[in-house]
C-alpha cells in the first residue's frame, strides 16, 4: 500500500499499470506453455498407444490366420482317425482297439468345435477393426519401424533401419502389409548375433507390381537351410538359456499373407554377411480400388 500522495501521480500510475501487464503477460506466457506442453505429451503418448495397438491387432491377426489353417489340419486328423476305425472294425480287429480309435475321433471332434467357436469370436472381435479405411505405406512403415526398435532394445541390441519408397501409396490391407514387415524385421533381429542390426527396406515399382526388398546385415542363411525357410516349424533359432526353439512360424506366415492375401510372390537371396527378402505384389492388390 502506498500512503504518500505522490503515489497517486500519473508517472508513478503508468508504471504500475506497465508492471502489472508484464507480470500478467509473464504468467500467460508461462500457462500457455504448459498448456502446450502438456498437449504435445499427450499427443505423443496418444500416438505410441496407438501404435501399440496397431502392432496388437497386427499380431492378432496373424494369430488368426494361422488358426484358420489349423483347422484344416484338425479336420484331416479327425478324418484319419475315423477311417482307422472303420478300417479296424471291418479287419475284425480288438473290440477294445476300435473303440480307442472311435474316441479319438469324437474326441478331436469336440476340440474342433470349441476350436471353431474361439475362432469365430476373436475373427468378429478383429473384424472391427480390420474393416476400417487404411493406411498410406509410409505410416505402416513408421509404425513397425517404431515397434521393432522397442523390441530391440528389450533384447539390448539397437536396430539400425533405412527405407526408401514412394509417396502416397494408400492400402486396405495395411494389417497384412505391417505383419510382412514385422515377421521379417523379427526375424532379421533373432538372426543377428550383433548388438547392432541393420535392415535397409526398398519398395519400388515395376511392371506395374511394387517390389518390396528387405535386407539385413546378419550372418545368412546357409545353403543347406535356405530351401526350407519358408516351411512351418523351421526354425534355426534356440535361446540356449532356457533352451526355447522359436516357433518357426513367421517366415511360413509370411509367405501364406504374400501368395493368398496379395496374390504375390516372395523369394530369398542369402549370402554370408546379408540375407535380403524380394517380395512382389501387384498393384491392384496393394492399392485401395
Amino acid at each position: 500500500m502506498r500512503f504518500d500522495i505522490a503515489s497517486l501521480s500519473a508517472t508513478t500510475q503508468i508504471s504500475l499499470i506497465i508492471v502489472a501487464v508484464f507480470r500478467s503477460f509473464v504468467i500467460w506466457a508461462i500457462i500457455t506453455v504448459l498448456k502446450k506442453y502438456h498437449l504435445s505429451f499427450m499427443k505423443e503418448e496418444h500416438s505410441n498407444r496407438y501404435k501399440r495397438l496397431m502392432i496388437l491387432i497386427s499380431k492378432l491377426n496373424d494369430e488368426i490366420i494361422w488358426m484358420k489353417k489349423n483347422t484344416f489340419l484338425i479336420e484331416e486328423t479327425m478324418n484319419s482317425s475315423y477311417k482307422l476305425f472303420n478300417d479296424l472294425r471291418k479287419n475284425n480287429a480288438d473290440e477294445l482297439l476300435s473303440k480307442d480309435a472311435l474316441k479319438v475321433a469324437n474326441d478331436i471332434h469336440e476340440i474342433k468345435k470349441e476350436y471353431q467357436i474361439i475362432l469365430r469370436g476373436i475373427s468378429e472381435a478383429m473384424q472391427l477393426n480390420l474393416d476400417n479405411d487404411g493406411m498410406y505405406l509410409e505410416d505402416i512403415i513408421k509404425v513397425t519401424e517404431s515397434a521393432i526398435k522397442y523390441d530391440a532394445s528389450l533384447v539390448n541390441k539397437e536396430i539400425i533401419f533405412k527405407s526408401e519408397h514412394p509417396s502416397g501409396i494408400y492400402t486396405d490391407k495395411h494389417y497384412f502389409i505391417m505383419s510382412i514387415f514385422r515377421n521379417i524385421f523379427t526375424n532379421s533381429l533373432e538372426a543377428s548375433n550383433t548388438k547392432d542390426v541393420c535392415i535397409y527396406l526398398k519398395v519400388y515399382n515395376e511392371n506395374n507390381s511394387y517390389i518390396f526388398s528387405i535386407m539385413d546385415d546378419g550372418p545368412g542363411i546357409s545353403e543347406e537351410n535356405i530351401h526350407e525357410i519358408f516351411e512351418p516349424g523351421f526354425s534355426t533359432k534356440i535361446n540356449y538359456d532356457t533352451g526355447e526353439i522359436n516357433r518357426g512360424l513367421g517366415l511360413n506366415l509370411v509367405k501364406d499373407i504374400v501368395e493368398k492375401q496379395f496374390n504375390g510372390s516372395i523369394c530369398v537371396e542369402s549370402v554370408s554377411g546379408s540375407t535380403t527378402f524380394f517380395i512382389k505384389i501387384p498393384e491392384e492388390e496393394l492399392r485401395v480400388k
